[in-house]
């Protein structure tokens, strides 16, 4: 499995959660933007950063691998390099 369908699955994981329909498909387009941003050379921290935030930016961390930077209030690490 690539990094990209890990991180398609953390978004279905958390869209069953959401009451927005809307939500998974707001999410997967946020996500095309984010590899897009990733293809053209910036950091995949940086690039998930930058498209989510919250508790969905963490399970894409952790789905995919990297450490996690938004802690909530004075607890974000901020915008990774």
């Amino acid at each position: 499995m690539n990094i990209r369908d890990k991180l398609v699955h953390a978004i279905c994981v958390w869209d069953r959660k959401q009451r927005n329909p809307y939500a998974g498909a707001i999410a997967l387009r946020a996500l095309d933007a984010a590899m897009d941003d990733h293809t053209a050379g910036v950091s995949l921290a940086r690039a998930l950063y930058d498209h989510f935030s919250d508790r969905l930016l963490t399970a894409l961390e952790k789905a995919a691998g990297l450490p996690v930077t938004y802690g909530g209030g004075g607890h974000d690490r901020g915008r990774p390099e």
